[in-house]
């Protein structure tokens, strides 16, 4: 998913933000950087 604020995230299960319905889907080779903390 597309995601460019914080505002695209809402609570899914456990309260655990996702990203909302209405974001775009990205195609995997179009991704070339992955920021995920750990």
């Amino acid at each position: 998913y597309h995601i460019q604020s914080p505002d695209d995230l809402a609570p899914g299960h456990f309260g655990i933000l996702e990203p909302k319905k209405n974001c775009p889907v990205l195609v995997p080779s179009e991704i070339e950087l992955v920021v995920m903390p750990g």
